[in-house]
C-alpha cells in the first residue's frame, strides 16, 4: 500500500527540488544573474530583437502578479489564457 503512494520512491509531500514554488526560484536566479539576459525575443512580424534580463522578467512577473490581485483574483483561483508566441 505504501509504494502505491510514491512516485518513483518519493513519497507525498518530498520535495525533489530546493524551492517551494516558482516564485522562490525565480527570486533566487534574480539574485544569481540579475541583468544578465534571460530571453532574446525576435519577432517575426517586425523583425526587432527584444532582450529580457532575469530582473527585468522578474519584475513582468511581479506587475502581471499584481494586475490579477487588483483584479480580484486571489492564490487558488484558475485563470486561463489565449495567446499566440510572442513576448508579450
Amino acid at each position: 500500500m505504501n509504494q502505491a503512494r510514491t512516485v518513483n520512491g518519493i513519497k507525498p509531500g518530498e520535495y525533489q527540488v530546493p524551492y517551494s514554488n516558482i516564485g522562490e526560484l525565480l527570486k533566487k536566479q534574480v539574485d544569481a544573474h540579475g541583468n544578465t539576459p534571460w530571453m532574446i525575443f525576435y519577432s517575426d512580424e517586425t523583425g526587432s530583437r527584444n532582450v529580457y534580463t532575469y530582473r527585468g522578467f522578474h519584475d513582468l512577473v511581479c506587475a502581471t502578479a499584481n494586475f490579477l490581485l487588483r483584479e480580484g483574483i486571489t492564490p487558488g483561483d484558475r485563470i486561463a489564457t489565449v495567446a499566440y508566441n510572442h513576448a508579450d
